[in-house]
């Protein structure tokens, strides 16, 4: 079994797609992690929190995590502007992680995830 952190930062993957949502990868990121757990894995979700209404942790089951970073404005931000909250989006993944054991693999969408991970690497 393997410990995967799945980062979806630009839109939260338990979101629904549909008019005026992003793309759609992070249905994607959803479908992997779901595809992941059933093969036996266990998987954190990382993503921003977009909305007041939602927890910024939810354990969702025995191999699945949900973590949802309280930066920004609490709402759906257009992925460019993510970008200018990568230092706060870092320290409070950082922050995570110290309390839990970090992923064994880590994938990454977009390059907002992408530069995160790049810098957990790092550090």
């Amino acid at each position: 079994m393997r410990n995967i952190g799945i980062f979806c930062i630009i839109d939260d993957p338990f979101d629904p797609p549909g008019h005026g949502r992003f793309g759609g990868g992070h249905v994607f990121m959803f479908d992997l992690g779901r595809y992941l757990i059933r093969a036996g894995n266990c998987v954190t979700y990382i993503t921003r929190k977009n909305s007041e209404e939602k927890s910024t942790l939810e354990e969702l089951g025995p191999n699945c995590t949900l973590f949802r970073i309280p930066v920004g404005p609490p709402e759906d931000i257009v992925a460019e502007e993510v970008g200018a909250f990568i230092d706060p989006l870092f320290e409070a993944t950082v922050e995570f992680f110290s309390q839990r054991e970090c992923p064994d693999i880590i994938h990454a969408q977009y390059w907002v995830s992408g530069e995160l991970v790049r810098r957990l690497r790092k550090r």
